[in-house]
């Protein structure tokens, strides 16, 4: 465990995929993804609190999120932080394409 905070996050890309593809509702399944960047500095707060499992650095993160009909959809999935740019994009990469084979599947292609 650190003693740090976040002092910068950005909101770089905010994607949207479609799959070509319809739930028994009709809806159009996809996924959106949300990534940028965090900054986490060292932090000593008075008292209690301030404690994080990330050390004081930049880190890159991403969050997939499904949607239906370009609204979020199911449980709300948490930013997962990467050390490096590749890093982020291979997970952004692996989850899509495991999202577009669920929509396949959901759809009986």
């Amino acid at each position: 465990m650190f003693k740090t905070r976040s002092v910068y996050r950005s909101f770089d890309k905010d994607r949207h995929f479609r799959f070509g593809h319809r739930d028994r509702a009709g809806r159009e399944i996809g996924c959106s993804v949300s990534s940028g960047e965090q900054r986490m500095e060292e932090y000593v707060p008075e008292g209690m609190g301030g404690w994080s499992t990330m050390a004081p650095g930049l880190y890159f993160y991403a969050c997939v999120q499904a949607t239906r009909d370009w609204y979020n959809y199911g449980a709300s999935q948490m930013l997962k932080h990467f050390t490096t740019v590749e890093g982020r994009d291979a997970y952004i990469d692996k989850r899509v394409a495991a999202s577009k084979k669920a929509a396949e599947k959901r759809a009986g292609k």
